[in-house]
């Protein structure tokens, strides 16, 4: 994105050298509105340094702008554009939606609604509008509040598939796989060539453990389109999920060599070297998706797991912490803490965070697992029987799965 962005700008500094003076205000505007994003910087700046253009319609050249300065990574710079065309034009609903987008894209979600509230209440049948505001909220972690925005929009316009599949991504996230499914296939059938609609309906069949579907949507996915990252990515994890580690291994290698930063590739390609028991290349793959998102409570929590099982006893501690700083009440992170504290022989601590796990997750068998183990290593048989029991009926064979750690009741 970087180098794309200085690309764009050798060339339109190499444009202001050329004779622009010769292009005519049609020609500027033709190539202000180009989809190259060199050409559009070139255009539409002639236009903006003009005195000839009005106000509103410099708005309109600073608002094509800024869609390439976006275009080629330089999202401070689009901002900055669409500031002036708001300024120059307070009821320019598309400029306030579009700098909505550049902020969401800068994880300011809060900044980016303020905008979209305001091209809805200028224009409150703009569909794309209810749509990226429907994105935002989901990022913010509402899907039920993102749900609302995407029905508004698809009643504006039934057509776009783009918003079923992320209308059907927010029913996944709050546990409504019917929905989820119907939305995937209705995009589907709006745009037979979305590869995005069947990667993220591969996701949903590897979830509910339909693997061999999730394979065939996968496979199609990339099929239609073989630069898709996170299809590769995916399909590693479903092929992980079916212990085919070696398989799963080659797609995370595709899907990163595609996208370098793509965090999610690092942290399942580290989870799957954890189940092959590579745990020093699990904790290089943790540190890259760290330094490339030091917000991910994720990647913390999975590499405090693995310093657990190296008995890495303070680094382990120091990485919990982290997470649930970043994720406070995280059933995952207090889990893996408990267990830190457990291989510790910290039993009060361990119970402790157990419980409060169990507490947020009643189903959690790992977490109840664990607080029978260490009810019965400080003392509570009884106790930590019952609990063990409890687990082993939510998971069978939860004892053999953490026995391979090193956890045994005995």
């Amino acid at each position: 994105m970087r180098q794309s962005g200085r690309l764009a700008t050798v060339l339109f500094w190499l444009a202001l050298a050329s004779p622009a003076g010769a292009q005519s205000a049609d020609d500027n505007w033709t190539a202000c509105k180009s989809l190259d994003p060199a050409t559009s910087i070139g255009g539409c700046s002639a236009l903006i340094d003009s005195r000839e253009v009005a106000s509103t319609r410099r708005a309109v050249a600073y608002h094509q702008r800024a869609v390439a300065y976006f275009k080629t990574g330089l999202v401070q710079r689009a901002i900055e554009d669409l500031d002036r065309a708001v300024q120059l034009n307070s009821t320019y609903a598309e400029a306030y939606r579009d700098r909505g987008i550049a902020y969401a894209d800068l994880h300011l979600y809060d900044r980016a609604i303020e905008d979209f509230d305001r091209a809805i209440q200028i224009e409150p049948n703009d569909a794309d509008a209810y749509h990226s505001r429907g994105l935002a909220y989901f990022k913010k972690g509402l899907p039920d509040r993102a749900i609302r925005e995407y029905d508004r929009s698809i009643a504006l316009n039934p057509k776009n598939a783009e918003v079923y599949i992320n209308r059907g991504n927010a029913h996944g996230d709050t546990k409504r796989d019917d929905l989820a499914l119907q939305d995937y296939e209705q995009a589907i059938s709006l745009d037979p060539n979305s590869a995005k609609a069947y990667d993220n309906r591969g996701n949903l069949y590897d979830r509910k453990g339909l693997y061999d579907r999730a394979m065939l949507d996968y496979d199609r996915a990339i099929e239609l389109d073989p630069t898709n990252a996170k299809a590769y990515v995916n399909r590693g994890t479903a092929n992980t999920h079916r212990a085919l580690y070696d398989r799963a291994l080659l797609d995370y290698d595709r899907g990163l060599a595609l996208d370098p930063t793509y965090v999610l590739g690092y942290l399942n390609r580290g989870s799957t070297f954890v189940e092959q028991g590579r745990y020093d290349r699990a904790i290089a793959d943790y540190d890259r998706a760290i330094a490339l998102d030091f917000t991910s409570a994720t990647a913390y929590n999975n590499r405090c797991w693995v310093r657990m099982l190296l008995k890495q006893t303070e680094e382990a501690l120091t990485d919990c912490d982290r997470s649930l700083a970043l994720r406070p009440n995280d059933v995952e992170t207090l889990d893996s803490r408990g267990f830190v504290y457990l291989r510790a022989n910290q039993f009060p601590a361990a119970i402790r965070d157990f419980r409060a796990a169990v507490a947020l997750a009643p189903s959690q068998a790992s977490s109840r697992y664990g607080l029978g183990l260490a009810k019965r290593l400080s003392g509570d048989t009884a106790g930590g029987d019952a609990d063990l029991a409890a687990a082993a009926l939510l998971r069978p064979g939860i004892a053999a799965e953490f026995a391979k750690y090193g956890f045994t009741p005995y």
